[in-house]
């Protein structure tokens, strides 16, 4: 089902909250991207919503991805392909060791 309006605002309002606090602070988490706080966004309203279970995509950043927040029971990956070797490097073992 969809997540519900309130709850995804109420979890926007808490990400940029965040970063506000991290601006102030100097803290690393000050370097947040979009993709990261919409991510973060997202991990509130899922919460707030009480799923079960979330089938979440790695994002292209690897071990740095704000996509590994999440600390699931299962984990898998599918076809690793030359994407993103910019940053996850030039061959497919490296990408899945970033993966």
């Amino acid at each position: 089902r969809e997540v519900e309006d309130d709850l995804l605002a109420e979890g926007i309002e808490r990400a940029l909250a965040a970063r506000e606090l991290a601006l102030a602070e100097g803290s690393p988490a000050r370097d947040a991207t979009w993709f990261d706080l919409l991510t973060a966004a997202a991990w509130c309203a899922f919460r707030a919503s009480h799923v079960d279970w979330l089938v979440v995509e790695c994002g292209m950043g690897g071990r740095f991805d704000s996509t590994n927040t999440l600390d699931g029971e299962v984990s898998v990956i599918t076809g690793v392909e030359l994407e993103h070797t910019n940053v996850l490097g030039g061959t497919r073992a490296l990408i899945a060791g970033e993966k």
